[in-house]
């Protein structure tokens, strides 16, 4: 970051959907009939009324309906009430095998592939979505967000609701292209084996982006607080 130079702070609320029939069932579901529980619908409102005066400038969710309806929830008990787009980039992973079978088949699989050498999120779900098309959807809307946070040129606070597993990713997305010196992005606050925690139904991740209003330097980004649940 140019010591010189005035910057803009954009805020990021990074949110899980709620509790859903896969998380109570314990069971990786089709997205068509994973729906939020009663629960989870509760969660949603809550953090809704924690947050009511947090004023949203932009809010995005998956198109999966476990994290559609839980951002039109908690966008129903704000008091400003920002328009709530959908993004196909940021839905939780296709599972192949493992659709309609129990969690524990996946996470035996998982840490037996971690056991013989592989990293955990290079784990491929046989018939399920690769690796690399989860990485592409995903960096392309974690480039095309960084991207207009530098050009709005405003202090703005985003709304973000999206799946465990992929914010994992983008968490460590990010902190993978802060280590390009083209990217021009420092971490702060970065703690990765809190980040590779397990994020509670409708935990939240607050960042904060920070960029030199005049488009040249650093991006900063501060990771300070992950696993936030004092709504709950």
């Amino acid at each position: 970051m140019n010591g010189n130079s005035e910057t803009i702070k954009t805020t990021i609320y990074l949110v899980r959907h709620g509790e859903c029939k896969a998380n109570l069932e314990d069971m990786n579901l089709p997205p068509e009939i994973d729906v939020l529980t009663e629960r989870g619908k509760k969660q949603a409102a809550v953090f809704g009324k924690h947050f009511h005066d947090v004023r949203f400038d932009r809010a995005i969710a998956s198109t999966y309906s476990r994290a559609y309806d839980t951002a039109t929830k908690i966008i129903a008990n704000l008091d400003d009430k920002p328009e709530l787009k959908q993004d196909s980039r940021i839905r939780e992973r296709e599972m192949g095998v493992y659709e309609n079978r129990r969690m524990f088949d996946l996470f035996h699989d998982l840490f037996a592939a971690a056991r013989e050498g592989t990293h955990l999120l290079d784990f491929e779900v046989e018939g399920g979505e690769p690796v690399a098309e989860l990485d592409a959807r995903m960096s392309s809307f974690l480039e095309e967000l960084l991207d207009s946070i530098r050009q709005r040129k405003k202090s703005e606070t985003i709304l973000i609701v999206s799946h465990g597993v992929v914010i994992m990713r983008m968490m460590f997305k990010l902190s993978e292209w802060s280590k390009d010196p083209a990217r021009s992005i420092s971490l702060k606050s970065w703690e990765p084996q809190k980040v590779a925690n397990p994020i509670k139904n409708t935990g939240y991740h607050l960042l904060t982006v920070e960029v030199p209003k005049d488009g040249q330097g650093t991006t900063l980004i501060d990771m300070g607080k992950i696993h936030q649940t004092d709504h709950l």
